[in-house]
């Protein structure tokens, strides 16, 4: 018997030890309704805005009087209170403040400061009350935002407190907040260690070049029916990871054709101007990319590009305009979010090129892309705004109920929101990743090409990306970001992260060319279809749509190949490498041997060299 009760002593102790000594205390997102039949918040009257003013709040008070009342169950891993509930001391002490100076005083209630929103709520002074609200800002229990026609709070919960938040009138759902993560591929590197080839790739390039001008403005305005012409002109690029632009600005390029591939990039003259992009992301840093973030001062085409906003712990911050960057650990390369605005509206190395960018800078937490969204509704234009999220969350509720309703609510206004699929080489279309809400275009990724490749391999889908019936495009996942000669690349990126900016861009680009159509999610949707290039792109399942991105204009033009069949164009005393290009074959360069065998000089009479190792 006595051996029963210490294997039954042992297993009560273990499971406290599990229950209560190793249970996770989180934010969880929080939802309280005043009536189901209530309209959007937004849309109410005044006197109801009030009246679920003060239900919230009488909510949040409810919460903190569980949270102080149940604090011994925020044990720790070290079997102590978790530390953020010494904020309860700190009110005690206001309490007992408030109370020595006005000792009628029956009951204390806490107003809780609402950073996010200025609260209409009003006290009327007149109305004899039993209760005095002491202004608080708590990290315990937190307004996030209206959804829909109910209010959204985060508190800090333990796993005892959290059925006993459930249980609270009004209270209609309870979830743990989640993680979010960039979609920036695991194979992001700097590319200084390229430079040198880069550098010799145009000196190479300005021996060979042919015809500097090799288009035509007046078929491609035909084409196109854009109101002026943009041409960005870049040269042939052997390392092949310049022609994020190029590629979403012609047609489907086919090496049979015996043209030099056309890495210029041509678009819109309007290029996105009159239009704001916002990216929610980890900051952006304008000082590591000053080349591209021109805002033309001084010009008809002036634009803004700035930091909105810090978004923390659920709330709105005020930040410096230039540099907002989260992610404090980022050192020795350009952060997330700075090369996600880069891919949708850089100078140099952007789709956009004169369109405004507002990044509003988000922490890691779900609920924080909620209070982002928010302030996109309460500041951005209507049919004159694109929002881009290149993040996705890790848990099973994330996004789910209340990003989903928001989304909805910038939808309804008239915001085009861009989002990018994923990097799970996966079905994407699921609730983990904001890909699986209604009303958001989510997009994959082309894959990725390396010079010793051919260019058409980057009509395949992206080793890493997402997929599935959801993922409406798929635009190229590698970017490069250059300095101002653009033989320099300062750094280079993949993933879906960077390929869902690149079509927000694309919607920038051709919302701007005409201001006066009120754009929204539907208008630019089907008109991305109409101009996307259809089944080119192998490695799809079925059930994934067969779109690649363009902005309209198709025409391929190119240079004739030194290996062309008519001999006319051949390399004379340099190689010609696998894309047509001429190489010299006294070369010192790495690169250029595996472009072509220097070391056994020239095999055919029009100077095509074999791959070499």
């Amino acid at each position: 018997m006595s051996n029963c009760f210490f294997l039954l002593t042992i297993i009560v102790l273990f499971n406290y030890f599990i229950l209560n000594v190793l249970a996770e205390n989180s934010y969880y997102i929080i939802s309280i309704r005043r009536n189901s039949k209530d309209v959007e918040y937004d849309k109410a009257s005044e006197e109801v805005q009030n009246s679920i003013d003060k239900l919230v709040n009488d909510r949040m008070n409810d919460i903190y009087d569980i949270i102080s009342k149940n604090r011994e169950s925020y044990i720790n891993e070290n079997g102590k209170i978790d530390e953020k509930l010494n904020e309860l001391d700190e009110t005690l002490q206001l309490i007992k403040k408030r109370n020595v100076i006005n000792s009628t005083i029956k009951k204390t209630q806490f107003k809780f400061i609402n950073k996010n929103r200025i609260s209409k709520q009003k006290i009327n002074k007149k109305e004899k009350r039993e209760e005095e609200f002491i202004p608080l800002e708590s990290k315990l229990v937190i307004h996030i935002c209206p959804v829909s026609n109910y209010y959204v709070i985060i508190a800090y919960l333990s796993d005892t407190v959290v059925p006993k938040i459930k249980a609270l009138p009004n209270v209609i759902s309870c979830l743990k907040s989640q993680t979010l993560k960039n979609h920036r591929s695991i194979n992001h590197f700097s590319s200084s260690s390229s430079s040198s080839f880069s550098s010799s790739i145009k000196k190479e390039n300005k021996k060979r070049a042919l015809n500097t001008k090799i288009y035509n403005e007046e078929e491609i305005l035909k084409e196109t029916q854009w109101k002026g012409l943009g041409v960005q002109e870049l040269e042939f690029n052997f390392e092949l990871r310049n022609t994020h632009l190029s590629l979403i600005s012609q047609a489907n390029f086919n090496e049979s054709a015996h043209l030099i591939y056309d890495n210029n990039y041509y678009y819109p003259a309007s290029a996105g101007k009159g239009i704001d992009i916002y990216i929610i992301d980890d900051g952006l840093d304008i000082s590591s990319s000053k080349a591209n973030f021109d805002t033309y001062e001084g010009t008809p085409d002036e634009r803004i590009i700035q930091c909105d906003g810090l978004f923390y712990d659920g709330q709105y911050h005020d930040v410096d305009k230039n540099n907002c960057n989260t992610d404090l650990e980022v050192k020795g390369y350009i952060n997330h979010g700075t090369v996600v605005s880069i891919a949708a509206a850089g100078t140099l190395n952007g789709v956009a090129k004169k369109a405004n960018i507002h990044m509003l800078a988000i922490d890691i937490n779900s609920y924080d892309i909620l209070t982002a969204l928010d302030h996109v509704k309460q500041y951005a234009i209507p049919h004159k705004t694109v929002v881009n999220i290149s993040s996705g969350c890790e848990g099973d509720h994330c996004p789910g109920g209340p990003v989903q309703d928001k989304v909805k609510e910038l939808v309804d206004l008239g915001i085009i929101i861009f989002v990018s699929a994923g990097n799970s080489s996966s079905d994407g279309c699921h609730n983990k990743v904001f890909a699986g809400c209604e009303g958001v275009i989510p997009i994959g990724a082309l894959n990725d090409v390396f010079f010793e490749e051919s260019i058409e391999y980057i009509y395949r889908i992206g080793g890493y990306s997402s997929f599935g019936k959801c993922v409406q495009f798929f635009a190229p996942g590698a970017i490069s970001v250059t300095d101002k000669t653009l033989d320099y690349i300062i750094f280079d990126d993949m993933g879906t992260s960077f390929s869902s900016p690149i079509v927000a861009g694309v919607a920038a680009t051709i919302m701007s060319e005409n201001l006066d159509i009120n754009y929204d999610f539907t208008w630019i949707k089907n008109k991305l279809i109409e101009l996307s290039i259809k089944d080119v792109i192998k490695g799809l399942d079925p059930n994934t749509p067969n779109r690649m991105i363009n902005n309209g204009k198709r025409i391929i033009y190119g240079n004739p190949r030194c290996d062309d069949p008519s001999g006319e164009y051949h390399c004379q005393n340099q190689c010609c490498s696998k894309h047509g290009v001429c190489i010299n074959p006294k070369s010192p360069d790495f690169f250029f041997k595996l472009l072509c065998d220097v070391d056994k000089g020239c095999n055919s009479e029009y100077g095509y060299c074999q791959k070499g190792y």
